[in-house]
């Protein structure tokens, strides 16, 4: 009998402790929990700026009248903005994902050596003059193309300013008086 009270007090200390180690890590756990919900409030906060800054560039990105995109090292169009797209004669979605090839063949191959050459030298093109296709005909343009580079420092592909400079021409028919006419006039026009 002596014993078996014994046992039982030993029990109830060895209980006692438990039950005091069970709630310091009880406590632990509550106290890891509030800053976890201090955490993800802080990141709901973060994506919700990210989210709203965003939709500001995509704002401002789309309002330029410059004609604005982004093509990776394969030529395809990443990004586009929407007076791009406008002057093509397509949505955004048709042209971004494609190639130059798809969506300008008879210009393509010109453009797609600018664009090695501003790639491969890791500087920009600038002050380019050169014909764009649009629904209306050929347009005379004044481009930039700049190289951009990736998280790594590596050439990620081009991005290309170009401002509407001329007036249309029916696509086919514009003569060298013409473009030295377009360029005459870009000079005391800028």
């Amino acid at each position: 009998m002596l014993i078996s009270i014994i046992i039982e007090v030993c029990t109830m200390e060895d209980e006692s402790k438990a039950g005091k180690q069970l709630n310091k890590e009880l406590e632990k756990l509550r106290r890891r929990v509030a800053e976890l919900e201090k955490e993800k409030t802080g990141l709901k906060r973060a994506a919700e700026l990210l989210r709203q800054q965003k939709e500001e560039q995509k704002i401002i990105f789309d309002a330029v009248p410059a004609m604005i995109f982004f093509k990776d090292t394969e030529n395809r169009f990443i990004r586009v903005n929407r007076a791009l797209a406008e002057a093509s004669g397509v949505t955004v979605e048709q042209m971004e994902g494609k190639s130059c090839f798809e969506l300008f063949p008879d210009l393509a191959d010109k453009y797609w050596k600018d664009d090695k050459e501003v790639m491969a030298a890791g500087a920009p093109k600038r002050d380019i003059i050169e014909s764009m296709v649009t629904p209306d005909g050929v347009a005379w343009v004044k481009t930039d193309k700049i190289p951009y580079w990736d998280e790594k420092d590596n050439i990620a592909g081009v991005i290309r300013f170009c401002h509407r400079r001329y007036c249309p021409y029916e696509y086919g028919k514009y003569t060298a008086k013409t473009l030295f006419v377009s360029r005459n006039i870009n000079r005391y026009n800028p």
